[in-house]
């Protein structure tokens, strides 16, 4: 196995320089070169939340979840601290990271001022409702 931290597309390094300057701190970084270089980088922060870079096959995605708890889709918590649904169009991985960033303040504002089961319902809510739309655009 082998680190993957320093070999990050650029919007995933500017967003994991974003995240250690605010306190995150990487507890996961892994390769497996004979999963198709397959690989998971995992921050924490301080008991509150946690962010994942996921790579497969080629393609990384970007989840957060709570410190226990499912992972959600950038546009899924987004969706929360807006109040609105998901849009169920996937995102290319800057578009991923300029939500992270430009969400991520308010969404701990609301893990630490609601119910984090409450929240973790709503946000399956929101992703489920994606999922449903996207699979119907999609003719499924």
């Amino acid at each position: 196995m082998t680190a993957i931290r320093d070999h990050l597309p650029l919007p995933l390094d500017d967003l994991a320089s974003h995240l250690e300057a605010h306190g995150f701190i990487l507890t996961e970084d892994v390769q497996e070169p004979i999963s198709f270089g397959d690989g998971v980088l995992e921050w924490a922060l301080k008991g509150r939340a946690r962010i994942r870079f996921v790579k497969d096959r080629g393609r990384w995605w970007i989840e957060l979840g709570m410190v226990r708890g499912s992972w959600f889709s950038p546009q899924v918590c987004a969706a929360l601290v807006d109040g609105t649904w998901a849009t169920p169009q996937a995102l290319n991985v800057e578009e991923q990271a300029n939500e992270v960033v430009r969400y991520l303040g308010e969404f701990l504002t609301m893990l630490d001022e609601k119910d984090n089961g409450v929240l973790e319902t709503k946000l399956g809510e929101i992703q489920s409702r994606a999922a449903e739309e996207r699979s119907r655009q999609l003719g499924w």
